[in-house]
């Protein structure tokens, strides 16, 4: 009677064969886009926007203009998917897209006139927002000062866990 009780509480372990599907590569994504997958178009996008932000970010050292680099960026992966060789580096080729999004934002920046940049931010009080924004853009200004290669070795180092060596 033991037994049956014991092993109704304790079924006796079966293998189960469990096929979990990898997330797929990159590089398989790029793949399926080239074929016309929006899907994995999709993926990849999602999956890279951070790091796409980010490297415009380091390069131009300005939040809205990086934003704006980053999403050229995007909507040149989308246009030149296609031209992707599959035996290069895949980042390697993204970050060239995103390199080249902000030399051309550079040299239009360097044309234009723009006006000061604020943000509203309703929801948070008054003296909040105005230590935010000090503050934001007291980093910021520091952060601009930065060569462009010191503000890659920040991002290497700081934001994607490299050692100052590697």
């Amino acid at each position: 009677l033991n037994a049956m009780v014991l092993g109704a509480v304790n079924p006796p372990m079966r293998q189960v064969a469990v096929m979990e599907e990898a997330e797929p590569s990159d590089k398989r994504l790029v793949m399926d886009a080239q074929g016309g997958d929006m899907m994995a178009l999709e993926v990849l996008a999602s999956r890279w926007w951070p790091s796409m932000r980010r490297w415009a970010l380091v390069d131009l050292g300005n939040r809205p203009l990086a934003e704006e680099a980053s999403q050229e960026a995007l909507v040149r992966l989308v246009r030149f998917i296609g031209r992707w060789d599959p035996d290069r580096n895949i980042i390697g080729w993204w970050r060239i897209l995103v390199r080249n999004c902000c030399h051309d934002i550079r040299r239009r920046e360097e044309r234009l006139v723009r006006l000061p940049w604020t943000q509203e931010t309703p929801s948070i009080r008054p003296d909040r927002r105005l230590d935010m924004q000090r503050g934001a853009g007291r980093a910021m200004a520091a952060f601009s000062t930065l060569t462009p290669r010191q503000r890659e070795a920040f991002d290497l180092c700081d934001c994607q866990g490299n050692t100052p060596k590697e």
